[in-house]
């Protein structure tokens, strides 16, 4: 999960808020320990992107998808 903000109105900061590894489950379902994101961005309009590749048994790997979330 990266992030992207601005500090003081005009300072540009961004960075990786977490890198994860997680198995999905029989059935494909997945979920990762909850990410502290306290003390990172104080901003209520700091943008994080979600991304995601699965990697099968035989390490294929499917397209990359990712998810814009911005916090208020």
């Amino acid at each position: 999960m990266d992030y992207r903000d601005k500090v003081l109105g005009a300072l540009a900061v961004q960075g990786t808020a977490a890198d994860v590894v997680v198995k999905a489950d029989k059935n494909g379902n997945w979920q990762t320990q909850p990410i502290n994101l306290r003390g990172l961005l104080n901003s209520r309009n700091a943008e994080y992107t979600v991304s995601a590749t699965a990697i099968n048994v035989a390490e294929e790997k499917s397209d990359l998808t990712s998810l814009r979330i911005r916090s208020r």
